[in-house]
């Protein structure tokens, strides 16, 4: 990376180049993963459509080793930094977890007021009934934690913490909540990125990837588990989610505070990144992708069960 080799002064010039790699194998992603999104929708009905992921990753992730084979390097991007206490694993996931219960009541205000307007909107990009129970689980437990985690922090992160590691955790936050392609999953995916970003620089990326996955495989469980459960039981467990949060950040605020302010992004680097168009044509392209995504239909349209049952007859899928 040509700016790291400069302490002192950012360059337009090498953060246009260093950057302009790393955005440019994002998008090489998204087009890749894009294209297997509309293979998958072909397949939806023959029960191969989940096997197509893990497969358009890997293609994926062989476009950005390609791109970036002189600089990425499996073995720097899992490089450990120190082992983790189980007390700070256990305090990211309440933060983690915590949030959904906000962004959840966010989602429903967000539906009612679209159905105020006279419109239906899906917010949801989770369908247990397109892919199975098993393709569901190795997609959102194993291959998206691992995949996300190589993408923007192991690539995004590395490549911009030069700049000042407070600002390589912001600005890969901000990418990875861009890459979600749901409106309500940007500021989710956002905010768990910046605290995925402090796990991977204080210690190691295979603990914020362990983290991503126990979240998404909790996430999995509760779908499928929720409507055999007493709504006040969801209720009381996302509450305790919710107090923990609250507790880490009343604790924790001064240490994170005073860690992320010895590494301030450096001279012009929110200008010089988020100027260079590569970066900027990802930034559309994600941009474009939710608003394509987006399902918003009359209440008086034909069309699908609404609100969507959730839960699918779970011993069909498993055969």
């Amino acid at each position: 990376m040509r700016a790291i080799n400069n302490p002192d002064v950012l360059e337009r010039t090498a953060v246009r180049a260093d950057v302009g790699g790393v955005a440019i194998s994002l998008i090489g992603y998204l087009v890749i993963t894009s294209a297997a999104s509309v293979i998958m929708i072909f397949f939806a009905n023959r029960g191969l459509s989940g096997a197509i992921y893990p497969v358009a990753s890997g293609v994926g992730l062989a476009f950005i080793w390609f791109i970036l084979r002189g600089n990425m390097h499996l073995a720097e991007i899992f490089e450990e930094t120190r082992e983790i206490p189980a007390r700070v694993m256990r305090n990211a996931f309440f933060c983690i977890a915590g949030l959904q219960p906000a962004f959840m009541f966010a989602g429903y205000g967000l539906t009612k007021l679209f159905e105020h307007a006279g419109y239906r909107v899906d917010l949801s990009n989770f369908d247990p009934r397109s892919e199975g129970v098993i393709f569901i689980i190795i997609n959102l437990v194993v291959v998206k934690p691992f995949v996300e985690g190589i993408l923007f922090r192991g690539i995004v992160l590395r490549a911009l913490s030069a700049y000042g590691h407070s600002f390589a955790i912001m600005a890969s936050a901000i990418l990875f909540g861009l890459y979600q392609g749901n409106i309500l999953q940007i500021g989710y995916a956002l905010c768990a990125g910046l605290i995925l970003g402090y796990i991977t620089f204080r210690y190691s990326i295979k603990y914020s990837i362990i983290l991503h996955a126990i979240h998404n495989g909790l996430m999995v469980l509760l779908a499928y588990i929720s409507p055999l459960l007493p709504g006040l039981v969801i209720y009381v467990m996302w509450g305790a989610f919710a107090v923990g949060l609250i507790v880490v950040f009343a604790t924790k605020y001064t240490k994170v505070k005073r860690f992320l302010d010895r590494g301030r992004a450096r001279a012009n680097a929110w200008r010089y990144t988020f100027t260079v168009p590569w970066l900027l044509l990802y930034i559309a392209i994600t941009i474009a992708l939710t608003v394509v995504q987006l399902d918003i239909k009359s209440l008086n349209a034909p069309g699908s069960q609404y609100p969507p049952e959730l839960i699918p007859d779970i011993w069909s899928d498993l055969t």
